[in-house]
């Protein structure tokens, strides 16, 4: 055949230089009704074990609805007997069948039992050319969330990695009660045609009380048990699960408390003390004065603070020093510092009036704000004080010297020397 090269196309360019093509930001859709089109991919291995002993899991997402489902595997040889469990269960609830199934080119969806199974179930497989996750982008980024929001939810109860699996399948549940950003709908919303409710749902490792039933304890036994919340029950729907038997506590710390030795102070040995005992020696603890600005409030520890506690900590001083003239105008007790300011400029002959050189600009001021306290702590006086800004003069325009009416230590040892 007669193959022609543009003569502008340099080969050894396209060779060193070549880079990848960027993918559409939307690609086409084919599909028009759920299970027309469902994506899938498997995320693992993972370096710990779930509760279950599994090491991967299986997403499967509708790209109609935006539905997800996920499922814990051991191993990749599981998938095509997940994704036979997952076809029987969505066809009966849509009551549809999948049309094409779109998926990477690993083994575990290239083996022969796999392409007879959709061969014989009607199933058009689609595998996506190697080395380009970008053309099945709506699973990939759906695991990337899936997976960020589990650190986040294991980091913040500071549970242990093995709750992983447990974390997974409650993002996939929470997310299906969200929004999308493409459809602007909630995709349990569009599968099942209904509002989903979200009253129910709690924050992942939040303690709560379990409710025992008369049948499982004695007369003396406690009425509940303390658990933390890896999940939600997916055999009921929002209505029973906001009914279960179930106290949380929200407020409260699920971290385990750790308990702080703190040293003995010493004790004298008793008369009768044999030669094997001894004495508890302890640092010495040193009394601090309170502070006398909060003596007539609650001090608490730091670490003990909520975020209520710090801004009632940011309220204390909220009204104590503005930080510009159009707030402190609005206080008669700050107007009248500013005007001390201006009596005292003008008595001390502060400054002089003088015409303004030409080409000049004058420096403009600032009013800076302090609350002077007596030694109790109460309010001595509002102190306005009138400034310069001199940060917005620039060395060899408008100054060529620097002088400062304060005098070292050794020039003055100098002087008295030669006084002397």
């Amino acid at each position: 055949p007669d193959i022609r090269v543009p003569k502008d196309m340099c080969r050894n360019c396209l060779a060193g230089k070549q880079a990848r093509k960027p993918f559409a930001d939307n690609l086409a859709s084919k599909s028009k009704a759920k299970l027309d089109v469902v994506h899938s991919d498997v995320c693992g291995p993972f370096d710990t074990d779930s509760l279950g002993g599994n090491r991967y899991f299986v997403s499967f997402v509708d790209e109609f609805s935006r539905m997800m489902w996920i499922y814990l595997i051991q191993t990749k040889d599981e998938v095509l007997t997940v994704f036979q469990k997952f076809k029987l269960c969505v066809e009966k609830q849509a009551e549809r069948s999948i049309k094409i199934l779109r998926t990477d080119g690993g083994g575990e969806y290239t083996s022969t039992e796999f392409k007879n199974f959709c061969t014989a179930n009607g199933i058009v497989h689609e595998v996506i050319a190697p080395y380009t996750p970008q053309h099945n982008g709506l699973c990939e980024r759906r695991n990337r969330t899936i997976m960020d929001m589990t650190r986040c939810m294991l980091k913040e109860k500071q549970l242990p990695k093995e709750f992983w699996g447990e974390a997974v399948t409650t993002t996939c549940y929470i997310l299906n009660k969200c929004p999308t950003k493409k459809l602007d709908k909630v995709p349990e919303a569009i599968w099942t045609e209904s509002t989903p409710s979200v009253k129910h749902l709690r924050v992942f490792g939040s303690l709560c009380y379990r409710h025992i039933p008369d049948q499982r304890r004695k007369k003396l036994d406690d009425k509940s048990e303390a658990l933390i919340l890896i999940g939600y029950h997916t055999t009921e729907n929002s209505r029973s699960t906001a009914t279960l038997p179930f106290t949380f506590a929200d407020d409260e710390v699920t971290e385990p408390a750790v308990i702080i030795e703190e040293p003995q102070p010493m004790t004298a040995a008793a008369p009768n003390a044999t030669n094997n005992d001894t004495a508890t020696v302890g640092k010495s603890t040193r009394t601090r004065a309170p502070n006398t600005t909060l003596q007539d409030f609650e001090q608490i520890p730091d670490d003990m603070i909520n975020e209520d506690g710090d801004l009632v900590h940011l309220a204390l001083f909220v009204d104590i020093e503005p930080l510009s003239y159009a707030s402190a105008a609005k206080s008669s007790v700050w107007r009248k510092a500013m005007e001390d300011e201006i009596q005292s400029i003008k008595k001390n002959d502060t400054w002089q009036l003088v015409s303004l050189p030409h080409h000049k600009k004058a420096i403009a001021v600032k009013w800076v704000y302090r609350v002077k306290h007596l030694p109790d702590g109460s309010i001595a006086k509002h102190k306005a004080r009138l400034v310069a800004k001199g940060f917005l003069q620039k060395e060899g325009i408008d100054f060529t010297e620097i002088f400062a009416p304060v005098a070292r230590i050794e020039t003055v040892r100098v002087v008295v020397a030669l006084a002397q």
